[in-house]
């Protein structure tokens, strides 16, 4: 006589198949989230670089001296910035941020209208 208690070995292989299926997707899952924390992370650094040199270009700039550089890298990422000046008192400041992610081209770019003071003598 069986007991009740007991399971078939097509029970145990039909719920190890199930476990195995649900296995795997959470595996893929976590790949997936870890690729998506990579990219914010590279996102953030981009913003980071991007904000620091736009403040510092526009502080140049605003005082009417040229930026000391307006290009550079760190690390793997490239930045460049580029004034415009539409405007005898106002320069557009545009800083472009970009790195390479999973054999992608990326970009990140902040700009800033900028009143650039006049001394005197300059019309």
């Amino acid at each position: 006589m069986r007991s009740a208690a007991a399971f078939t070995l097509l029970e145990v292989v039909l719920a190890s198949t199930i476990l195995s299926v649900g296995a795997i997707g959470v595996v893929g899952s976590i790949g997936a989230a870890l690729r998506s924390v990579i990219e914010a992370d590279r996102l953030t650094l981009a913003a980071e670089i991007a904000e620091a040199r736009l403040i510092e270009t526009c502080a140049s700039v605003s005082a009417g001296l040229s930026p000391l550089a307006l290009s550079g890298d760190e690390g793997d990422v490239e930045w460049a910035a580029e004034v415009q000046e539409p405007d005898a008192n106002v320069a557009l400041v545009t800083v472009r941020v970009t790195w390479v992610h999973r054999g992608e081209s990326r970009s990140f770019e902040l700009r800033e209208a900028v009143f650039v003071l006049q001394t005197e003598g300059e019309s």
